[in-house]
Formats: C-alpha cells, structure tokens, sequence
C-alpha cells in the first residue's frame, strides 16, 4: 500500500478500517455523512467505497481487477469505487496520485424579481423568458407535477430527470439511478425535501396561478438531477446536464445551491476542479454552445465553522476552543476538523480534552494517522503534507464516540505551534467539516468560509442579499424577519479563496423568497403563501436567481461563458459592496436590455 496516495481523510478511513474490521465502518455507512461506504453491514458482501480519484490525464484503468472500477474515462479528476481490500491494488497505478473517498454535501419570488430588474425583462421589447436555453437542477428533485413547470397549454417544460436515488441501470455519466424522460413517467421520481423544487421553482417557475411568483427565466426548459449528496454524484450529474443540452443543441446553466467544506478552499477539491473541466470541455467544443455554472457560496457567513490563527514567530502557541455535542440518537458520532496552511512551513498540532491530551504531529510525507483515547473521545490526527494538487501542509481531526449516553456540550482545545517557519507568518486555517460545532469568537473568521464548488474558478460564485423582510402566509398573516432591505445577509459566506481568488463574483435576493412548493415535502402554515407556494431562504435562494438571469442571457446570446456573461451584466454597484467585495463580489445581480432582447 502506497499511503502517500492516500488524501489525509482516505487514510483516516482505511486505518480505521484496517485496525477494528468491517464492524467499525458500518455506524459511518449508516450515518451517510462522512464517505460514500457500502455494504459495510453486510457480512456477505465486500466493502466499497466511492471514491475521488487524481490522476494523470491520459491515466488509462482499463486493466484494472473486478472490485475496482472508475467510471469516468477523461481528465484529472475521476470518480469511482474500490473494494477496500483491493485499495492497495490502486494506489499502485502509476497514474494515480491521490485517493479520496467521496465528500458528503448539503443544500444551502416576488420581490426578487423586482430587485434584480426581471419584472421589467419580462415586459420590455422581445422577451424571451429564458426560452431556448436550458436551467439544470442538481438538487434534491422535483416535483414534476406542479404547475408552474408547465407550458400555458400544459406541456411538461422538464426534458429529463436522473433520479441518483432510484434503482436502474443508470445513464453514460454514471452507472446508477434512473432516468426519466417520457412526460407521463417524471412524477415517478418525488422531491420529499422540497429544496430543489423550491430552487427549480425561483429560476423557472412559470408562475401559473400566481404571477406573482413567476421565477427568472420562465419559459426555460429544465434537467433535473436528484442527486444522492456525494459530491462524485454532483460530478457526474453536471456531466450528464451539459451532454443533455449538446444533444439538444442549447445553452445551458446549472445551478448547484449545495455545498460542503471538507477540502483546501482554494478551487483544487474535485468537485471544483470537475466544474472546471466540464466548463473548459464545453468551450472547445465546435459548436461553442455556452455552459455556464452557478454555486451558491454556502450560509456559514457568521464564521462560526471558520478559524485562523498566524503564527509570527517560533515561541507562538495558539489554543483554540472548539465546541461540539453529540447526541446519541444520531447515527453520526463525528465531528472532524480539517486545516490547511502554506507548504514553506511546518506546524505541530495537539488536541486537548477533559485534561488529557494527544501529541504534537507536525506533517509527514505518508500521512498516517494516528488514533488517540482521551476519556470517552476518540481522537484521530492525521496530518500530511506538502499535498500534491496544492502544495500545502493539511491536518483532519476526527473526534468519534459511540452512540451511547445523554446528550452533552463538549469542548475540546486545538493547540498549534511552529515546527518551522520561512520568512513571514504562518496563516492556518481550520474549518468544522461536520458544520455542527462552534470555535471560539476569537479565532472565528467570516472570509473564506465559502464551500466547494462555489470556489471553482470558472464557476459564478453566488452570495445572498435581502430585497424583502416581510410576507402574508396563506391565512393572512403577516410576518416580518426583521431584516434590513439592501443589506447582504448574515449568514452569506464570504471569500475570498484560501489562495486569496477572488470570490465570490456577485450577490442576489436570497431571503424571504416565496416559490413552488413540493407536494410530497409540505411546509407549516407559515411558510406557505399560497397552495403551491412557500417561503425559505438561503444562498441556495439567491443562486437558481443569478442561474435564470444567466438563462435569459444565454436565451439571447447561446455562446456565452462565464467571462462573457459577466462582462456585459449590469451591477447594482452598492456602497457596501465597494469596500467589501469579499462578501458582496461585484455587487448586486441587475438584469440590463442585453439580457433579454433577441439579437
């Protein structure tokens, strides 16, 4: 086994693995949250992990043994499975350089139309309402029979759906889930979290009993993606939605209001990087028809996930307390920290708990962790470095228990001090991967708390601003958030990048925002503003915005990119933002004529 091959948080898992047998992985499997196991409970059957792949570019995994297989063909970044006992058999590829397991992720108008100039759009010269581009969701579903995604005469506007979760043989992209393109057969697959009708919803909703919650770009076709939270089915779905538009030879947007912050922040995790490839692929191609990406930034503005620590000279020592509870009713008994910092220097770390505490580690070519018992925690550290996609040192804390005991607020210290120092400080940056504990308002930082993929470099990095505060539920009555109109919203996250990339590139409405309704997830009484609508809110909200404003320039224009786009949207240039483009990018999205006036 080659464990240099091995991420930090991969040779966490198969150490764990390896040290206490299948019975230790089977609470993860059951969790879903921390990787992409299966069949760990199942005595018969091997273990699998979905997995992330670095490699070369012409890496050829033809020849590789059954219990091993890559189902992307092409590019650096690939995604897969492997048998656990057949790890080793892939770390020794020469075109394999690093090993991941797959990242868990989680999701993140009336009013808004008018902020962002749609109302007018709609209404002024040659409008096409997003009609002849295609907005793909990859979400938590969608609920195919609500009205507001058909045409006026009824016809479905949805083209395809891949439902991830579905039993089938699959599609090109992945050989799993299901796809749905007869209309009579779209409703099949459901939406029961009624995040990603919502979303579909604020960028293409045609607004069919209700105007006033018309989305974005309402004549716009839609290709659904239910994805299953991994971030190597948000890879694959991205691929399938830019192969769908090429084959109906139309531009396309996909809206991706889902993030996670298990990786280096700086655009070279693989679902970044894949957003990136897809988006370079599609510009060489012939035809030129345009791919645009819109992620939202993700809502841990407040910082709270997020801390720094500069260490300026060789006696510096930081303590920083980190929060968390567990409870035993859930299946997920972690929590894990991950840092990162420049490759120029080295940094020991310790955990201290409850006056017990684990050596200091500082950075070492294999990464081999090391598992540690400090009272009834399970402390894991394993610290690595210099990484090969970026060239920094990375350290991941899981601390672990089992599901056993009554609920109870813990704290924990992370202690870092130099081993070596270049010329200048040591930043290090440190993020709650789990997002379910707090550090301490001392170190806590609100840049750089944007997740993957809105760190992609060719994707439009979306952050949330309030164009309303108030709204009338279904029952007549009237609820203020206390918000303020034109302020970007607390929870927004901001960058830039850990690289210091520029992110994120623009804000739109994102608060108090009302759209469809799934019929199969409900909502209370008062969220809900009409029988087929509800309120919510989030960057998830203000990105399908931004996606259904790029669709109606993509409408008028089908060979716009990213660059393209930008160049010629209109800002909302707000003071705040001048001095502030870390939480506000280039200012508020604006819709000018350019957008929506056929050439």
């Amino acid at each position: 086994m080659d464990h240099s091959k091995l991420s930090a948080s991969m040779a966490a898992l198969y150490s764990q693995y390896e040290r206490d047998g299948r019975e230790s992985l089977a609470r993860r499997e059951a969790s879903g949250e921390l990787a992409g196991i299966a069949a760990a409970s199942d005595p018969d059957a091997p273990v699998r992990v979905h997995i992330t792949l670095r490699c070369a570019s012409d890496a050829d995994f033809s020849d590789l043994p059954e219990g091993i297989e890559i189902t992307s063909t092409q590019g650096t970044a690939r995604s897969g499975t492997v048998e656990l006992d057949k790890l080793a058999v892939l770390t020794d590829h020469p075109g394999v350089l690093e090993i991941s397991e797959a990242k868990r992720l989680r999701p993140r108008m009336d009013k808004a139309r008018e902020a962002t100039a749609v109302a007018v759009a709609h209404k002024v010269g040659k409008s096409s309402k997003g009609k002849g581009a295609i907005i793909g969701v990859i979400d938590s579903g969608i609920d195919a029979t609500h009205p507001d995604f058909r045409t006026p005469g009824g016809a479905q506007r949805i083209i395809s759906i891949w439902d991830q979760t579905a039993t089938g043989s699959g599609v090109p992209e992945g050989k799993y889930g299901k796809e749905y393109t007869n209309p009579k057969e779209l409703s099949q697959s459901t939406d029961t979290g009624g995040h990603g009708t919502h979303v579909a919803g604020i960028a293409a909703g045609r607004g069919a009993k209700f105007p006033a919650y018309s989305g974005v770009a309402p004549k716009a076709e839609l290709v659904v993606v239910k994805t299953n939270w991994f971030n190597t089915g948000v890879a694959d779905g991205l691929r399938y939605i830019a192969r769908v538009a090429r084959e109906k030879k139309k531009p396309v947007v996909a809206n991706l209001s889902l993030g996670g912050h298990d990786d280096a922040h700086d655009g070279t995790d693989f679902l970044s990087t894949t957003v990136d490839s897809v988006i370079a692929d599609a510009q060489q191609k012939t035809d030129k028809l345009g791919l645009v990406v819109c992620c939202a930034v993700g809502n841990e503005g407040t910082g709270e996930i997020h801390a720094r620590a500069r260490l300026n000279t060789a006696s510096d020592q930081h303590e920083i307390r980190y929060s968390f509870n567990f409870n035993p009713n859930d299946a997920d008994q972690y929590r894990i920290l991950t840092g990162w910092y420049p490759e120029e220097n080295e940094v020991e770390v310790k955990v201290v708990y409850n006056k017990k505490e684990t050596p200091f580690r500082g950075p070492s070519g294999t990464g081999s962790p090391e598992d540690y018992q400090l009272d009834d925690l399970t402390v894991s550290l394993t610290h690595k470095g210099p990484i090969s996609t970026n060239k920094a040192h990375n350290f991941r804390i899981e601390l672990s228990k089992d599901g056993t005991g009554a609920p109870k607020q813990r704290e924990c210290t992370l202690v870092l001090k130099p081993k070596k120092l270049a010329a200048g400080a040591c930043q290090v940056e440190t993020w709650d991967c789990t997002e379910d504990g707090t550090f301490e308002e001392k170190y806590r930082e609100r840049q750089m708390t944007l997740n993957s993929p809105a760190c992609a470099t060719a994707a439009i990095a979306v952050g949330a601003y309030t164009s309303k505060k108030q709204w009338t539920d279904i029952k007549g009555k009237v609820h203020d958030r206390g918000y303020t109109v034109g302020d970007c919203a607390n929870f927004s996250s901001q960058g830039p990048r850990r690289d210091n990339v520029a992110k994120p590139e623009l804000v739109a409405p994102g608060q108090t925002i009302a759209s469809c309704m799934s019929t199969t997830a409900g909502a209370s009484d008062e969220d809900r503003v009409t029988e087929h609508h509800v309120v919510s809110e989030g960057t998830s909200m203000a990105c399908p915005c931004a996606a259904g404003i790029v669709a109606l320039a993509l409408a008028a224009d089908p060979t716009l990119f990213k660059d393209g786009f930008l160049k010629h949207l209109a800002h909302e240039k707000k003071d705040k933002a001048r001095g502030n483009p870390q939480l506000w990018g280039q200012g508020l999205t604006y819709c000018s004529p350019w957008h929506w006036r056929k050439k």
